[in-house]
């Protein structure tokens, strides 16, 4: 099943994007903005989409803290930077916008081509939707013009933590939405979520998506006004794509996953993508494992010495996260647990007292976590005299401490906001292979297994991005996990 399946009005509700009267776009009508720059006239059609219908005329800008630039790719760009760019291919424009390390469209594609449509099928064989067109996946993936492309998952978490760091704290998704323009707002109204701030000059807009509401049977439009949605490159499964969110009624931006047949928006990024490096650990020192020559950051949490990285070791039977070695690279290898026990998979439905597993999968001179090494990890708040300002969730057969925070990185998380490493122990949402072999809740959550076992299943530390704690739950033995080293 999908992951996320995106709201929608009921039909009755839904509003067509330009169901105007003839005399709409004259010059008196105070719902038009004409907007002048040294580039090129553009227009501006405001109005509040929850009540009215609004569309947008030609290729608009608006927010955003840089400058606007003639050519089609300046040498050097500071955060914030635009530039305008022609696709050969039909004539329209689009802005690029600088956000950290990479260069994004400000607008939505809107090539003409096979699978991609106007919403509500409006005008479909115009050159033009207006607010770019819906794309089913197989399209989408090819319909960036020469030097841009279809941004993978990787480079959305890019662009989503520079934002998530950068933004003074509020919401990624307040930040990237499209704010009021003289008083008016596209994104519908929700009490108690602020208007967007187009801090980055991203122009997030609700423009909607095509497919199956929950409960519903049909395809259909839906959520314009509600919502903003953008396909990766990246399968979460052999069914499914990622994609990426902004409602109207919640300030972060999420992930989910949904069929390739639904429709959703393009923004393309500039060829190049940002390299997949691991941020540097503060105040560490560093330990070479002799086996293959890779180096980990390790420091003392409490009174035990943890890797603060990962482990990275090709082990027989370990996996990168969707068989991507570069996902390895940054978030470790992912292994069963009769591998990172290092005892025989015939193992896998027998109890093996945690005393005979020494060292498991990890360097000599250190080892997988014992029932002690967890229980140090768990009581981290209490040793750094923070106290719970609630108990533990009630959730059968769960041990868990208020800790999770504390042990996240203050980068790579699912975009709410940004933590604060106060340990240094670097955790980073790495996900994991499942028993039916799909992998999943990459940028979400941490699994990493310990000695203790029981049949069928192991026990692992769980660090969830929804949740302040860290959890000590059981998992079948056949999940693949990923592995933290203790030092002897």
């Amino acid at each position: 099943m999908p992951i996320s399946t995106p709201r929608s009005p009921s039909a009755a509700s839904r509003t067509k994007v330009c169901d105007m009267k003839p005399d709409f776009f004259a010059k008196d009508n105070p719902s038009l903005r004409y907007i002048k720059n040294q580039r090129m006239k553009r227009l501006i059609i405001l109005g509040s989409l929850g009540i009215a219908c609004s569309c947008f005329a030609g290729h608009t800008t608006y927010g955003g803290n840089g400058n606007s630039n003639r050519n089609s790719g300046p040498a050097h760009l500071e955060d914030g930077d635009k530039y305008h760019i022609t696709d050969p291919r039909d004539g329209n424009g689009y802005d690029i916008v600088k956000i950290g390390s990479q260069e994004w469209m400000v607008e939505n594609l809107d090539y003409k081509t096979k699978g991609g449509y106007c919403y509500d099928d409006e005008n479909n064989s115009a050159k033009e939707c207006g607010f770019g067109r819906l794309y089913e996946w197989k399209a989408a993936i090819n319909a960036c013009p020469t030097g841009f492309h279809l941004p993978s998952m990787e480079e959305w978490h890019t662009m989503l933590t520079y934002v998530s760091n950068h933004n003074g704290g509020e919401g990624v998704g307040t930040s990237l939405k499209m704010g009021p323009y003289k008083g008016q707002n596209m994104w519908r109204e929700s009490e108690g979520t602020p208007d967007g701030t187009d801090r980055f000059g991203f122009f997030a807009l609700p423009t909607g998506f095509y497919g199956k509401s929950k409960g519903q049977t049909t395809m259909h439009y839906g959520d314009l006004g509600g919502g903003a949605y953008y396909w990766s490159s990246t399968k979460h499964d052999d069914n499914h794509i990622n994609f990426v969110y902004l409602y109207n009624d919640t300030e972060i931006a999420g992930i989910g996953s949904n069929f390739p047949n639904w429709r959703y928006s393009v923004r393309c990024v500039k060829d190049g993508p940002a390299k997949m490096v691991k941020k540097a650990v503060k105040g560490t020192r560093y330990f070479t494992d002799p086996r293959d020559g890779q180096k980990y950051a390790y420091g003392k949490i409490a009174d035990r010495t943890w890797m603060l990285e990962n482990l990275n070791y090709a082990a027989s039977g370990s996996v990168c996260y969707n068989n991507d070695p570069n996902m390895c690279k940054k978030y470790g290898r992912l292994y069963p647990w009769n591998v990172a026990a290092q005892v025989s998979a015939n193992y896998n439905g027998k109890n093996i007292p945690f005393e005979n597993i020494t060292q498991g999968i990890c360097p000599t001179g250190w080892h997988i976590p014992s029932p002690n090494d967890v229980g140090n990890i768990l009581s981290i708040a209490k040793v750094y005299g923070l106290e719970d300002e609630e108990p533990c969730p009630a959730i059968a057969d769960v041990i868990c401490g208020k800790a999770g925070n504390m042990l996240k990185a203050d980068y790579g998380w699912t975009y709410d906001r940004a933590f604060k490493n106060s340990c240094s122990f670097s955790a980073l949402p790495a996900g994991f292979r499942n028993v039916q072999g799909e992998f999943v809740d990459m940028y979400g959550q941490l699994f990493f297994w310990s000695t203790a076992n029981e049949d069928s299943v192991s026990f692992a530390l769980n660090i969830d991005n929804t949740s302040p704690y860290i959890y000590y739950v059981g998992r079948y033995k056949t999940n693949a996990l990923s592995v933290r080293c203790v030092k002897d």
